[in-house]
C-alpha cells in the first residue's frame, strides 16, 4: 500500500507540474475573472496599467482603432417602406448594437496584433471592450458644459421619441416633404438619447480620473471621444427659445449667426467638469 501511495503521489505532483507548464504557455486556458466593466463602475489604476500594456503591444503604439460608437442621426430616405415606428425601432437597435460589447469584440476579431496582446494580459476581447468603453465615455463626459443638463435632455427626448413611435404611418407615403423633415429633424433625439443615457451613467470618479490622465489618453484614444457628443448634434433652434417652424417674420439669419457666435465663445470659454 506504501509504495502504491507513494506512486499515485509522485504521479500526482507530476500531473501538476504538466498542467502548470501548460497553462503558462498556453494564453487560450480559461480565466477565472471574466467579468466585462461597466460604463458606472470606477476605474481602476490597475486596470487602467492593464489597459496600456495592451496598447503598447501594438504596432503603432499610441492609437486605438476602435469602431465609432457616436453613429450620426438618422437620415432615413424618402423611399423607405417601413412606418416611422418601424424606423424608430430599427435606429434603437442600430444604436444598442454599437454599444454591444459582443458585438464590438467581433468586429475586433480581425485585428491579429490585438488578439495576440490581450492573451498575454489575459483579458478577454469583452473586458477590453468595456474597459476602453467605460473611459471613453468618461473622456466624452468631461467635455460636456455645466449647462447640458443631462435628465432634462433624457426626459424631453423621451417623449420626442414616444410620439415617433406611435406614428405608423409608412415613410415613403408621406408626400409632404416638410412633414418627412420634421420627423427627421425630431428623430434626431433618438441620437440625443443615445448619447445622454451613456454619459449619464459616468461616476464622478472617472471624469476625475480621466482629466489626471487627458494628455497620454487623447493620444490613444479616437479623436469622438476627445470632444462633446451633444454639440454637434444640438437643435439650435430650440436652444435659442424659438419653435422648429417660424413664420417668415421670425428669426432672422443674422441674428442665428449672433447666436452661434456666442454659444461657441461660451463653449471655448467654459469651464470643465
Amino acid at each position: 500500500m506504501t509504495t502504491l501511495f507513494r506512486k499515485f503521489r509522485i504521479f500526482h505532483f507530476a500531473s501538476l507540474l504538466i498542467l502548470a507548464f501548460t497553462c503558462g504557455c498556453d494564453q487560450n486556458f480559461k480565466l477565472d475573472y471574466t467579468e466585462v466593466k461597466r460604463i458606472d463602475e470606477r476605474v481602476t489604476n490597475r486596470e487602467y496599467r492593464s489597459f496600456l500594456k495592451v496598447i503598447r503591444r501594438l504596432p503603432k503604439k499610441n492609437i486605438l482603432k476602435f469602431p465609432t460608437v457616436y453613429i450620426p442621426p438618422p437620415d432615413w430616405k424618402p423611399t423607405r417602406a417601413l412606418p416611422v415606428s418601424g424606423l424608430v425601432q430599427e435606429e434603437q437597435e442600430k444604436h444598442a448594437q454599437r454599444w454591444n460589447e459582443e458585438w464590438l469584440a467581433r468586429f475586433l476579431a480581425s485585428n491579429r496584433p490585438l488578439q495576440k496582446a490581450l492573451k498575454y494580459e489575459r483579458m478577454t476581447p469583452e473586458q477590453f471592450v468595456g474597459l476602453t468603453l467605460t473611459i471613453g465615455v468618461a473622456m466624452s463626459r468631461s467635455r460636456l458644459r455645466k449647462d447640458q443638463d443631462l435628465e432634462k435632455l433624457i426626459s424631453k427626448g423621451r417623449k420626442h421619441i414616444k410620439r415617433l413611435s406611435s406614428q405608423e404611418e409608412t415613410f415613403s407615403k408621406i408626400k409632404d416633404k416638410e412633414k418627412q423633415f420634421s420627423i427627421l429633424n425630431r428623430a434626431v433625439w433618438i441620437t440625443r438619447v443615445s448619447r445622454a443615457e451613456k454619459l449619464i451613467d459616468v461616476p464622478n470618479e472617472n471624469i476625475a480620473f480621466v482629466q489626471k490622465h487627458w494628455d497620454h489618453l487623447v493620444k490613444i484614444f479616437p479623436e469622438e471621444f476627445s470632444n462633446n457628443p451633444l454639440d454637434s448634434i444640438a437643435d439650435i433652434l430650440e436652444e435659442l427659445g424659438l419653435p422648429f417652424h417660424e413664420p417668415e417674420s421670425g428669426v432672422k439669419d443674422s441674428e442665428i449667426g449672433k447666436y452661434l457666435w456666442i454659444r461657441e465663445k461660451k463653449i471655448t470659454d467654459s469651464s470643465r467638469y
